[in-house]
């Protein structure tokens, strides 16, 4: 039995006639004359009685009817699914992204690409670069972003992005007016820290020169996300360092103020992260596509090519 059996059988009993049928599927009598006679033999029922020139439904060939109607309604339902897919009519795209990304770079796209796309449902799940991969390696996102905690070798990693850190103050904070200030100068003040396993931390106890580098101030609070870190320095509290583009609304507006620190030059890079193991969807190359267009990025533009390559 295949579908094309099934879908000859179907045209038959609806038309009542094997020429009809025939005509309709554009196929020879004698090929609808067989296909029902393959049906019958494998079976060992007649599905049709004929009379003269007209034929009706055996009982068994009823039975048959009403099964293969829904077999081949819920063949049509998939078709069309798929189809929708193809046409990025419908579907879905899970992202896993650590929280500056997420924040600074991804609303834009997935804004444009809702408004183009509006039947593909687009999931954002937020947490450290250890997390995102976490996820790729578990095979419950089709992409990630983040800068790099380890090499993994089923994990492609390219780099797209480089943003410069800086250190902020209030607008009131006496560092405000000052050009330039050093590792000294921010020991006087509360320093805004963010937890560990992030990209931030990381970069700052690097520059600062390894985990230990807490022990330099005397007022040190911990905070889980940036948007946390600029109140509380808006606010007057301390000084935090994140990275520029988490600041370019607040500076503009006076709010905070950034300060050179004597000897600072730390980027935090941000990768785009696929499994190797898992083929991109035409919904993931398609957000892909669109990312570099909607976002400045400084590194590769050409994200589907490399992760092709």
């Amino acid at each position: 039995m295949n579908i094309s059996q099934l879908r000859t059988f179907q045209k038959v009993a609806l038309t009542g006639s094997f020429t009809r049928a025939a005509r309709e599927l554009i196929l020879t009598q004698p090929a609808v004359s067989q296909q029902i006679k393959a049906l019958e033999h494998m079976y060992g029922v007649r599905l049709f009685d004929r009379q003269g020139k007209t034929i009706q439904l055996t009982h068994q060939g009823d039975i048959l009817f009403t099964k293969v109607t829904s077999i081949l309604n819920e063949l049509r339902d998939i078709e069309k699914i798929f189809e929708e897919m193809s046409d990025l009519t419908i579907g879905k795209i899970d992202i896993a992204s650590t929280a500056v990304f997420s924040t600074y770079f991804l609303p834009k796209t997935m804004g444009v690409f809702n408004n183009k796309y509006p039947g593909i449902e687009l999931e954002l799940h937020t947490g450290n670069s250890h997390t995102v991969i976490t996820k790729l390696l578990d095979g419950s996102t089709d992409f990630g972003f983040g800068g790099v905690v380890k090499s993994e070798p089923d994990i492609q990693f390219l780099l797209i992005h480089q943003e410069p850190y800086v250190f902020v103050v209030g607008s009131e904070h006496p560092l405000a007016l000052r050009t330039q200030i050093s590792v000294d100068d921010l020991k006087a003040f509360p320093f805004i820290w963010r937890e560990h396993g992030t990209l931030t931390r990381r970069k700052m106890e690097e520059m600062l020169g390894g985990t230990q580098s807490t022990l330099i101030f005397k007022n040190l609070i911990e905070v889980q996300n940036v948007e946390t870190a600029k109140r509380l320095v808006e606010g007057g509290y301390g000084v935090t360092i994140i990275p520029k583009i988490a600041i370019r609304r607040e500076r503009e507006a006076g709010w905070l103020r950034e300060v050179r620190l004597e000897g600072l030059d730390l980027k935090a890079s941000y990768y785009l992260l696929h499994s190797r193991k898992r083929t991109l969807s035409r919904h993931a190359e398609a957000f892909l596509r669109l990312l570099p267009k909607t976002v400045k990025l400084s590194g590769n533009k050409d994200l589907i090519g490399v992760l092709n390559q």
